[in-house]
């Protein structure tokens, strides 16, 4: 995968997110991590649609960042 094509699949990604309102910022409780079999309990916002987000310490998703 080229180095220029990389920000437009990202940008056609992210797409859903234009719009969206974070309503809520907590942390992912211990069953969510249990779950998702992660270390770390990770910041979490989640948006108006009901959605979830959380930062992951690499690319493979073993971890929250």
């Amino acid at each position: 995968m080229s180095q220029t094509t990389l920000p437009a699949q990202w940008a056609e990604k992210l797409k859903p997110l234009v719009g969206r309102t974070i309503v809520a910022v907590r942390h992912l409780d211990t069953g969510e991590v249990k779950t998702l079999g992660i270390a770390h309990q990770p910041v979490c916002l989640q948006l108006d649609d009901g959605a979830l987000l959380w930062p992951m310490a690499d690319d493979e998703g073993v971890n929250g960042g």
